[in-house]
């Protein structure tokens, strides 16, 4: 496992899924879901920038993981 390094304390995930390269089984579901539990059902008015999820989705953007990011950053 990847140590952290958006400053939230959740784990990189532990592989890249890759669309139509890898089977969807394998994409690391469990560590995103624990990202998609900070968000919550609303924000008001827009995203504070410091908003874990927010940074641990950018994170993972930074470090190669698209789909991922992609995943995190739709449910902000």
């Amino acid at each position: 496992m990847i140590p952290p390094r958006s400053g939230t304390g959740l784990p990189m995930p532990r592989w890249a899924y890759v669309p139509g390269e890898t089977d969807e089984a394998s994409a690391d579901y469990d560590t995103l879901a624990q990202a998609k539990l900070l968000v919550p059902p609303r924000f008001g008015g827009y995203v504070p920038a410091r908003h874990p999820a927010l940074r641990y989705g950018l994170s993972l953007n930074d470090h190669g993981y698209f789909w991922e990011a992609q995943e995190v950053l739709e449910a902000v």
